[in-house]
């Protein structure tokens, strides 16, 4: 029951990959990067998945902010001159 615990998942819903995430950040990252790939460790999880059932509950008219949108707020490059 998604009302017994006080933890709200603020997840989107949405199945997104690491190489899905890279490419997202890509075009607005300030610095070009390159993802290097290691071998699965152990105590890597091979998917997550995050329910938000309860904040939607709590706040039926919530609206997420699209991961593309979000990204793009927090890595705003500041004005050139």
């Amino acid at each position: 029951d998604v009302t017994q615990s006080e933890i709200y998942n603020t997840s989107s819903n949405d199945t997104l990959t690491v190489n899905e995430i890279a490419a997202i950040l890509k075009p607005i990252a300030a610095e070009s990067f390159e993802i290097i790939y290691k071998s699965a460790r152990q105590s890597d999880n091979s998917m997550i998945h995050l329910d938000n059932a309860k904040i939607i509950l709590a706040n039926p008219n919530f609206s997420f902010t699209k991961i593309e949108d979000g990204i793009s707020k927090i890595m705003a490059k500041p004005p050139t001159e």
